[in-house]
């Protein structure tokens, strides 16, 4: 259903470009020649479907993060919305002004001085004098430039040009705020002023679009996430879920380049090329369910987003509890137990370590726990149990997500692979909430008792109690 309220709206909108032959056979077209010449007479151009029938809704407000792989179509996307493109197909409907960052710099005239290029660039922005001198001062003052205002453009170093440009560009707040990959340029303390800023404007209540590569980035400042992949959406949904879904995609891409397999193996989307090619061409459209996709089964039933690793043992369940009940709701001080319990997927030795990482719900990791190192023998389909304890939980009120990884220390399978041979990696698989507050609580460290516990196929049980990291 269409939303009422959106301030930006596509239907079923595509953007094709033309995949010419030789130049020749450009010029010829863009000059109207092939448009002359009776149809069974005209050269058949293959089109090239950088966007395919996207209908997207986007509320005011919402602060919505882009993700997909390089020529996936996200920067059409965007220059569709801010008009710098038409589209060859479809509808789009923008309610408000749209300031663009897909390219920083707009503008500035490499013989004019720092001072100048902020002056014309906020012209082009028509702002009245009273804005223009605030944003003005804004500007020189988060640069942090000086007197090389005073000198021409042509003069600054890439550090230099992107402070300028940067702050320039983030000076305005329009309605809808489309940025593009405008994050990765400068020194570390910039980026941080450059974070700092950019927070600033996604609370300033306008509507924001941010392309970014970094996952974790969409995290911090989106609620919500598109994932688009050769033009189409396949996947449209709160952040977490889509970024989860998108890294495990990437994953098993490359764990296919790292052994030499075909990629197709791997690639959600290889086998659906050529029919949703077909599809386009007929006027219609063909959906993938990406989120599903990527998800596993455990054997306890639970759903988690697992990123591909070595044959070996993989997590079968997991549990949160004080010893007595699984549960989710915890109080500062309490005592939590994380129970894992892993099936062997070939028979042998194994010298596992086991990472419990915890994250924020804005991708920000908290802190993990670990043990340093469990040796055991299972057979195939045998399970080994491994418990953490924290007799007292050092987290502060909020919500969190755990993630799960199990790691390969066998010296002779880690010198075959290289380091950190992995077995499994479960990304944000369990969520624990703490629900009262206390002025004592700290950030999780890394300390933990663990036991583990195997229980062999003729019924026998061992139990292994390390000493604590």
């Amino acid at each position: 259903m269409p939303d009422p309220g959106a301030i930006i709206r596509l239907r079923e909108t595509g953007k094709d470009y033309p995949l010419y032959e030789n130049p020749g056979q450009r010029a010829l077209d863009q000059m109207g020649f092939f448009s002359r010449l009776p149809q069974v007479l005209r050269p058949k151009i293959k089109l090239h479907h950088a966007l395919a029938g996207v209908s997207i809704d986007i509320a005011a407000g919402e602060r919505v993060g882009i993700v997909g792989r390089n020529g996936a179509g996200k920067t059409t996307l965007l220059k569709l919305i801010t008009g710098s493109i038409a589209p060859t197909r479809g509808q789009i409907e923008i309610k408000g002004e749209v300031h663009s960052l897909l390219q920083t710099g707009l503008g500035f005239d490499p013989e004019f001085t720092g001072a100048q290029n902020i002056r014309a660039s906020l012209n082009y922005n028509k702002l009245p004098p009273a804005a223009l001198e605030e944003a003005y001062a804004d500007i020189v003052s988060f640069c942090e430039l000086g007197d090389h205002l005073l000198q021409p453009f042509k003069t600054y170093s890439a550090g230099m040009s992107s402070r300028l440009q940067f702050a320039a560009a983030t000076a305005i707040r329009p309605d809808i705020l489309v940025i593009d990959e405008v994050l990765g340029a400068g020194d570390s303390y910039f980026l941080q002023k450059s974070a700092k800023r950019m927070e600033a404007l996604a609370l300033s209540g306008c509507t924001l679009l941010l392309v970014s590569h970094a996952t974790q980035q969409v995290l911090h400042f989106c609620e919500r996430c598109i994932w688009i992949e050769e033009g189409h959406v396949v996947m449209d949904g709160p952040a977490l879920d889509v970024c989860n879904a998108y890294d495990v995609f990437l994953e098993r891409r490359t764990l296919a380049y790292k052994l030499d397999l075909p990629v197709k193996q791997f690639d959600l989307f290889a086998d659906r090329k050529s029919a949703r090619d077909g599809a386009v061409e007929a006027g219609e459209s063909v959906s993938v369910d990406a989120g599903q996709a990527m998800l596993t089964r455990l054997g306890d039933g639970r759903e988690v987003f697992r990123w591909p690793a070595n044959s070996g043992v993989k997590i079968d369940r997991l549990g949160l509890g004080d010893g007595a009940r699984q549960k989710v709701d915890f109080t500062p001080g309490e005592r939590l137990e994380i129970d894992i319990d892993l099936i062997a997927e070939e028979a042998g030795h194994f010298a596992c370590r086991y990472l419990v990482t915890f994250w924020s719900p804005r991708g920000v990791r908290i802190g993990r726990i670990e043990n340093d190192v469990d040796r055991f023998s299972l057979d195939i389909g045998q399970m080994h149990h491994v418990r953490f304890t924290i007799p007292a939980l050092p987290l502060t009120r909020g919500e969190y997500l755990l993630s799960f990884s199990v790691y390969d220390l066998q010296l002779e399978r880690s010198s075959r692979h290289g380091a950190d041979v992995r077995f499994d990696v479960l990304a944000h698989a369990l969520k624990l909430r703490i629900n009262e507050e206390d002025e004592t609580s700290y950030l999780i460290h890394h300390s933990s008792a663990w036991s583990a516990v195997s229980s062999g196929s003729d019924g026998t049980v061992s139990e292994q109690v390390p000493a604590s990291p």
